[in-house]
């Protein structure tokens, strides 16, 4: 249970100091990344409650068990830090996915794929790279992307949505 709170902590944590973005590029694990970004919302929706009709003028999550009574502190300065990150966008740390393209959006050169389980991923490529992909002469071509996934404030997702590919590779149709 310890190592949950401190998980839940380390997260909220950088909403409070004023350093999410930052702390969203160290961080190396990508579940750690997209839980960072994730509780944007509930992070939010507490600190609504701050400079509202009932006099709330901050709020604190303390950890009080570790001997942690106050942990964050949310006050107007850390609402206004919240809405000037709303819709913000993070890179992950570097990373492959693959996947068979299954649409396109020419205007922002964006191929959604399918990966393993179902799951959809929108790519954002280069100009080159979407040509390529747009193109290709096989039907539901299957690729490689290398790049970072990008998260957004906001947005809550169980696993990486969006991706920016820095380079991409054809794989055979059995890949």
């Amino acid at each position: 249970m310890a190592k949950l709170a401190d998980y839940v902590l380390s997260g909220i944590v950088g909403y409070y100091v004023g350093d999410v973005i930052k702390r969203i590029q160290r961080e190396k694990d990508p579940d750690r990344q997209n839980f960072i970004t994730s509780v944007y919302t509930e992070v939010a929706v507490i600190n609504n409650r701050v400079g509202g009709a009932g006099g709330v003028e901050a709020i604190g999550l303390g950890e009080p068990r570790s001997g942690r009574e106050t942990v964050a502190t949310f006050d107007s300065d850390t609402k206004d830090y919240l809405s000037s990150i709303k819709g913000e966008v993070a890179l992950g740390t570097f990373q492959e996915i693959r996947g068979k393209v299954y649409k396109f959006y020419p205007a922002s050169r964006i191929a959604a794929i399918r990966r393993a389980g179902g799951r959809t991923v929108s790519v954002f490529l280069k100009e080159d790279d979407f040509d390529r992909i747009r193109y290709h002469k096989e039907k539901n071509p299957a690729f490689l992307f290398r790049g970072w996934p990008r998260y957004q404030f906001g947005v809550e997702t169980a696993s990486v949505s969006e991706f920016v590919a820095d380079s991409i590779q054809h794989l055979d149709s059995e890949a």
